[in-house]
């Protein structure tokens, strides 16, 4: 059920760039990133939730397990610190805000958005490899299988979604270069 549920939000979040590519036109107002921020955001918070519930209990509750587990949490707590400030960044477009036109080059909010989200997937990252460590092999050996089938379906569901974004919305950007 968790993956299905996954798969769904991702979908919804798949339909909602797709939609505010199509709709929306820059200069890009506060809904545009708002409500694209929001496909990604449910998303990531359906997916964490397990990790946040698992945090909540070590460093706020200090209901520490092993040391393997908490060396884990310790990267799942960077990872989710670098998906906020992400989109803190994305959002407020820090720091061309507060200083126009001396970040045009290098520096910009984009540039940044990049370097926490490679950080959220660096922390990510190692965050499974010590919960791998801290759990059997033999239980991450018999599901593979079954995860890379569920990866390839929802791929394609994804791939299928875009095809018909795509369609749905040739005519509004044909029209809308037509008139230019």
């Amino acid at each position: 059920m968790y993956y299905l549920i996954l798969s769904i939000l991702s979908l919804y979040s798949l339909s909602i760039a797709c939609f505010c590519k199509t709709f929306y036109r820059r200069p890009y107002p506060l809904s545009h990133k708002l409500l694209q921020c929001s496909g990604v955001f449910i998303v990531y918070l359906y997916q964490i939730f397990p990790i946040l519930k698992n945090l909540f209990s070590s460093f706020i509750l200090f209901n520490y397990e092993n040391e393997l587990i908490e060396k884990g949490l310790y990267w799942h707590l960077l990872q989710v610190i670098s998906f906020i400030l992400s989109g803190f960044i994305f959002i407020g477009r820090i720091p061309e805000r507060f200083c126009p036109g001396s970040f045009d080059l290098f520096g910009q909010s984009h540039h940044a958005f990049h370097f926490t989200i490679f950080l959220m997937a660096y922390s990510q990252a190692n965050a499974v490899f010590e919960d791998m460590h801290s759990i059997k092999s033999n239980l991450i050996q018999s599901i593979w299988i079954k995860d890379i089938l569920y990866t390839i379906i929802v791929l394609i569901f994804q791939l299928i979604t875009v095809g018909l974004w795509y369609r749905i919305s040739r005519p509004t950007i044909e029209q809308r270069y037509k008139l230019q």
